[in-house]
């Protein structure tokens, strides 16, 4: 009898030890609480000046057949900070934006890890993959959970073909039902004590925009459009998609997946946050100094626009922009781009 209670109070102990393990993350001021939940599910929940926001909201990719994050196999939790200034390229708001952060570096079994971070005005969190090879991402998994009802800003879609111009509602969380309509980012979130929280991603390459769908609980829950395969003109500006893939990626292995993120606090914060900056990876574009930023209006107001853009681009990368031929810039002046 002794052994057997010897046996039982051995494997309750291994069981707890093999439960759901937790760590910290602080922001570098103190006041935004992330605790990451590595489990059953890979989960986080955010609070902010002791209101907690989310809840136990569980994180995961689907890889071919495998889901990363469930049942993960924790390997190693590696803290680090990042304080550092990046020179915006184009200065909107401001011409040197800084980057202070609190990092924890989760990795795994199955050759693969989740970053997250805490900023003062907010948090993030990403994928990381080191794979060989190409892989098909059959899914990726954010289910936010919020402990109360908040007042939610967000233009509904009826599916993934939107230009992104449909009117903003306003709506409680709790009559947002999962019958309803689903939404594209940015959302903009509203607490009872009036804290505000921003949902939106950034360094999205060779993958979906995520849209989010409502649940029964009150939450959101991620939706994503399939890759598509192969597609034909519709008009002189869009596509339709005639086959699409089973996967919503077929991409690198090795590779970095885009970050989810939320700015958290007032209106000043969210309208002074540049997340998008500090996230949003190296710029790619060929810019030199001084160069002014060029914007095209759109076609219905100002038919020429077309032609307008294509002698800009001959003049700036001195190639025909239909042919790909050579041209010679100085042969283009910017007087002629404004005929």
């Amino acid at each position: 009898m002794r052994k057997l209670l010897f046996l039982l109070s051995f494997f309750a102990v291994a069981a707890q030890l093999q439960a759901a393990k937790s760590e910290r993350l602080l922001s570098p001021d103190g006041r935004l609480q992330l605790d990451v939940t590595i489990g059953e599910a890979l989960s986080f929940s955010v609070s902010y000046r002791g209101e907690l926001l989310l809840s136990d909201c569980p994180v995961a990719l689907q890889v071919g057949d495998e889901w990363l994050g469930r049942k993960a196999r924790l390997r190693s939790a590696k803290r680090s900070a990042i304080n550092e200034e990046i020179q915006n390229v184009v200065p909107l708001k401001q011409a040197v934006t800084r980057n202070h952060a609190h990092v924890l570096t989760l990795s795994f079994s199955g050759q693969y890890s989740v970053e997250f971070r805490a900023y003062d005005n907010g948090y993030a969190y990403r994928f990381v993959l080191n794979r060989k090879g190409i892989v098909d991402v059959m899914g990726e998994e954010l289910t936010l959970r919020f402990p109360q009802p908040f007042t939610a800003h967000l233009s509904k879609t009826r599916d993934f073909w939107t230009s992104y111009e449909n009117r903003y509602t306003h709506v409680s969380t709790a009559d947002y039902q999962a019958d309803d309509e689903m939404t594209y980012l940015p959302v903009l979130l509203e607490s009872s004590r009036g804290t505000k929280l921003l949902l939106s991603e950034s360094d999205v390459r060779d993958y979906p925009h995520m849209f989010l769908q409502p649940t029964d609980d009150g939450g959101f829950t991620s939706v994503f459009p399939k890759s598509p395969e192969t597609w034909e003109p519709r008009g002189d500006r869009s596509w339709t998609i005639t086959k699409e893939r089973d996967c919503i990626a077929r991409t690198d292995a090795q590779r970095t997946l885009p970050r989810r993120f939320a700015v958290i606090g007032t209106d000043k914060t969210i309208a002074e946050n540049q997340m998008e900056v500090v996230l949003g990876g190296k710029c790619e574009l060929d810019i030199w100094p001084g160069m002014m930023p060029l914007f095209q209006l759109a076609d219905e107001y100002l038919a020429e626009s077309h032609l307008a853009v294509e002698k800009v681009g001959m003049m700036i990368t001195g190639r025909n922009v239909r042919t790909g031929e050579s041209v010679t810039t100085n042969s283009i002046t910017l007087e002629q781009c404004s005929r």
